[in-house]
């Protein structure tokens, strides 16, 4: 399937709103000062760097995920010529938002799950910025990891 610029905006969105969310709970845990700018511009170069990350997972795990859901309900839709056309279009994009809402929930838990373990267990001990990064980059590295295993 081919990502239109809508889909790219939406993805590239979601994903800054997700890599959003670690940022906050350092402030709110941590008391992470974003103002001082040792903080604030590694802090936002991690962001806008795991953002772009989570938007090509998304594309591309819904993509495959797509693809694998379209091959199992390709003989499903029986009927008339005009009926089986209407269903398939109903039936595509129904597929095409379930393969959305998986690639989602399963990006988004791949990127938190990890952030938080490591973040706040893991490299506590560590100075505030280099735990930021290190768990990032590590959790990071992981979601690449996955999507490409997938391929």
């Amino acid at each position: 399937p081919v990502t239109s610029p809508q889909q790219w905006a939406t993805f590239g969105a979601l994903g800054l709103v997700v890599a959003i969310l670690p940022a906050f709970m350092y402030y709110a845990t941590y008391d992470f000062d974003y103002t001082r700018l040792e903080f604030g511009i590694p802090a936002l170069a991690v962001t806008l760097i795991t953002a772009g990350i989570l938007a090509v997972a998304y594309n591309t795990m819904g993509a495959i995920e797509e693809d694998k859901l379209k091959r199992e309900r390709a003989d499903t839709v029986k009927g008339r010529k005009e009926d089986k056309q209407r269903a398939l279009k109903a039936q595509a994009s129904i597929t095409r938002f379930e393969a959305l809402a998986w690639t989602v929930f399963y990006n988004n838990l791949v990127y938190l799950a990890p952030i938080v373990f490591l973040g706040f267990y893991a490299f506590r001990e560590f100075p505030v910025v280099l735990n930021y990064g290190l768990s990032n980059v590590l959790t990071n590295a992981l979601l690449v990891y996955t999507i490409r295993k997938m391929k």
